[in-house]
This record gives C-alpha cells, sequence and structure tokens, in this order.
C-alpha cells in the first residue's frame, strides 16, 4: 500500500497534479489543484494517498491530509458517490466544512457541489451523519477537531501538512496562535508555526 508521496509539484490539469519522486513521475488525482492548497509548481509537497484499482487499470488520488483521505474514503462508501463526486465535495469543502455539514445534516452544503443531487446529498448525510456525530474521523484528529477550525485555521495546517508536519501537530500549534491573535494574517501565523516547531515546542507565545 502506498500511504504518502513526497517529491517536487512538476504540473497540474483541472483535476490532476503530476508529481516527481525520485525518478518517477506520479500523476496523481486530487480535490483541488489550487496552489493555496498544495502548493505552486516546483514546490516540495507531500501527498497521502489512496490507490483504486479499476478493469482499465490504477488510479491514485492524493490528499494534503490524512483528514481529507479518511473523508474521501467515507464518502466512497456511500453507493452513488464514486471518486468523481468524492473528490469534487472535497475540493468545494474543506475538511471541516464538510464535517460541520454532515453533522448538522446541511442538505445545501453538499448539493452546492456539482453532481450532488438531493436524493444523494440525503444519503449521504443519513449514512455518514452519524459517524460524523460519533468523531469517526479517523487516528489523526477527531470530527469536532477539524469542524472547530476556522477557515484560516484550516488553510493554515494544510501548508503545514505540505510541509511534512503531522495534521494533529499542526493544529495544534496553529489554534494557540490563532487563539492568542484571532486575527493574525496566513503567511504570519504560518512563520510563527514553523518557528515553533522547527525548535520542537516550547511557550507559543515567546513566538
Amino acid at each position: 500500500m502506498i500511504e504518502r508521496i513526497e517529491g517536487r509539484l512538476m504540473r497540474r490539469s483541472a483535476t490532476t497534479v503530476v508529481l516527481a519522486a525520485g525518478d518517477w513521475w506520479l500523476e496523481l488525482h486530487v480535490p483541488s489543484t489550487d496552489p493555496a492548497r498544495i502548493g505552486a509548481d516546483g514546490d516540495p509537497i507531500a501527498l497521502w494517498t489512496h490507490l483504486i484499482w479499476k478493469d482499465d487499470g490504477p488510479t491514485l488520488c492524493g490528499f494534503a491530509d490524512p483528514a481529507e483521505r479518511t473523508l474521501f474514503r467515507l464518502l466512497l462508501q456511500v453507493q452513488g458517490v464514486g471518486t468523481r463526486i468524492a473528490l469534487a465535495m472535497l475540493g468545494r469543502l474543506t475538511p471541516g466544512e464538510l464535517v460541520h455539514a454532515l453533522r448538522t445534516r446541511s442538505a445545501a452544503s453538499l448539493t452546492a457541489v456539482t453532481g450532488v443531487g438531493a436524493k444523494l446529498a440525503g444519503r449521504i448525510l443519513v449514512e455518514l451523519g452519524p459517524k460524523a456525530d460519533r468523531s469517526e474521523l479517523g487516528p489523526e484528529e477527531s470530527v469536532a477537531e477539524v469542524a472547530a477550525r476556522t477557515p484560516g485555521e484550516d488553510d493554515a495546517v494544510r501548508a503545514l501538512g505540505a510541509l511534512g508536519y503531522p495534521s494533529r501537530e499542526g493544529a495544534l500549534v496553529v489554534a494557540e496562535i490563532r487563539r492568542l491573535e484571532p486575527n493574525l494574517p496566513l503567511d504570519e501565523t504560518l512563520r510563527r508555526a514553523l518557528r515553533h516547531l522547527g525548535r520542537g515546542g516550547g511557550a507559543i507565545g515567546a513566538i
């Protein structure tokens, strides 16, 4: 099983990226090719992966953090949700936004995704809503932890994950920085988080 791939982002299309990992150039299907979410061309990035085998060959999907991949795998368990729709949902909604939609049973949030009609949205909420309530997101982070993050915090945690820092560790540092200074810009939040993580911990207030 391919768990995680680190390499350099070489190029992107509307739904895929090409990652150079050693002598291999790998095409991965991703929820979003937005540079703000996965990095710019030429950047070193790391993606958590999910491999799908079909009659026409393998498809490798890549995700910014384990929480995003876990949600993708949960979505695939729902009848009528295939790879394309699951990726589209995670491209439109952050993990926190999707978890919040599941917990609040917000069909409107799901039908805003192209390809998701009212019937499919209802099925997703019926099957995954209870799992969201029970915090069955995965070992890295609980549903509540992801859902509680603000969009700014979520972007910062994604960026730290792309640099190789564990999602849970990055989330804790970012949350504390934003608690001390709620309106801190994203770039300054990242700078302080990297300084803190780079020196192995300590008092965040001293960053």
